[in-house]
């Protein structure tokens, strides 16, 4: 047993960005998450730079987790806003791929630990999610090469489907219970 020690949360010496490798044997790539923070009595905005998990040619996704937000990165771009102080900004960062890609959700902070498995056939994706607990509303953003307005994803059950980004669509997904659920998407 140990005492109990005070940590301050504000002080200059934690570090202002992390990235770590994600991996599933699910059938996703390799991911990484990075996470920017600006702990800080002040009051004053900050412009960091995001951190990239190496020096690889080529786009990125981009997906902000607490934001829901996505957007398309190449090496030498700077993060498109300012983070606020006493906050954290959670990115989850895949290399662009010639093939269908899971790219983030709204349902596990590693946007692709929930994902149990993900099989795509030329223009069609097969994935079942797992959460541990059952999910009335969840949302997943997918890059579909190929997909376009005139040419949407079809989920079975699907209430919505949304185009963020040239080939990159947010889709509602039905009901998933406890137990998970299993999906197939067209385009």
């Amino acid at each position: 047993p140990h005492a109990a020690q005070h940590v301050e949360l504000l002080a200059e010496k934690i570090p202002g960005a992390a990235v770590t490798t994600l991996t599933s044997a699910c059938g996703l790539d390799k991911w990484w998450l990075s996470a920017l923070f600006h702990w800080t009595r002040g009051s004053e905005c900050l412009q960091r730079e995001l951190r990239m998990p190496a020096d690889v040619p080529g786009e990125w996704h981009i997906f902000e987790f607490w934001s829901r937000r996505y957007f398309r990165h190449s090496l030498g771009s700077s993060r498109p806003e300012c983070l606020e102080p006493r906050s954290c900004s959670l990115f989850v960062l895949r290399q662009v791929a010639s093939t269908a890609q899971f790219v983030g959700s709204n349902i596990h902070i590693s946007c692709g630990l929930e994902v149990h498995e993900w099989q795509v056939t030329g223009r069609q994706v097969h994935l079942c999610i797992k959460a541990a607990r059952s999910l009335p509303e969840a949302r997943i953003w997918v890059y579909l090469p190929g997909s376009s307005q005139a040419c949407p994803p079809c989920l079975m059950g699907s209430k919505e489907e949304v185009e963020i980004y040239p080939e990159v669509w947010s889709l509602r997904l039905p009901y998933i219970s406890a137990d998970g659920a299993a999906f197939g998407i067209t385009w």
